[in-house]
């Protein structure tokens, strides 16, 4: 498996030995973390090998071969909170990596949807104000159509994509399908799988 790591926990719960695990970040904000649970006494398992990419200026390719990832195995890439600090270039490279993974192969990422409302537009450039503010602008959107037309250009052919309030909706909280959070509203998560069958 290989996991979009930020401060993401999977690799650390369960101890699973069958499931190796990647974590894919930025090298300084891997860094940071590493330090974050040296801290907090938390052992890195066994399992769990640490990946620093830049996705803007190396490759997850180049990444995951110097971390010892294994690309004649079946994977599972767990992409979240990441895809809209990328510019397109970066996504559509990403991806065409994931899909020439060995087959069966599945990525699940969030994306942010273009704002269709005045209200979701002032939202959205406040938001957008304020993470590049923080040296984390947001650099892509894209509809479902889009998006989906281009995971079928690289071969991805089993697609699922949800508004996020309506998967949360799902765990019985009504309240976010109802009267979703505004910062949920843009936030769409995909599902993409690829086989040889």
């Amino acid at each position: 498996m290989c996991r979009f790591a930020g401060l993401d926990t999977f690799g650390y719960r369960g101890r699973r030995t069958d499931l190796r695990v990647f974590e894919v970040d930025h090298p300084a904000t891997q860094a940071w973390k590493r330090e974050r649970l040296a801290d907090a006494g938390i052992e890195v398992p066994a399992t769990l090998t640490f990946a620093p990419v830049d996705f803007e200026t190396d490759t997850l390719a180049a990444g995951l071969a110097a971390a010892g990832f294994d690309r004649t195995a079946p994977a599972v890439f767990v992409w979240l909170g990441v895809v809209f600090y990328l510019t397109p270039e970066a996504v559509d490279a990403t991806l065409d990596y994931i899909a020439t993974q060995a087959a069966p192969t599945e990525v699940i990422f969030d994306y942010l949807r273009p704002p269709d409302t005045d209200e979701d537009r002032d939202y959205a450039r406040a938001r957008a104000e304020r993470l590049a503010a923080e040296g984390e602008p947001v650099l892509s959107t894209t509809t479902p159509a889009d998006l989906a037309a281009r995971l079928r250009t690289f071969g991805f052919t089993d697609l699922e994509d949800h508004a996020a309030p309506d998967l949360l909706a799902a765990y019985d909280t009504p309240e976010f399908r109802d009267a979703p959070p505004q910062g949920l509203r843009a936030v769409r998560i995909a599902r993409a799988r690829r086989s040889d069958t």
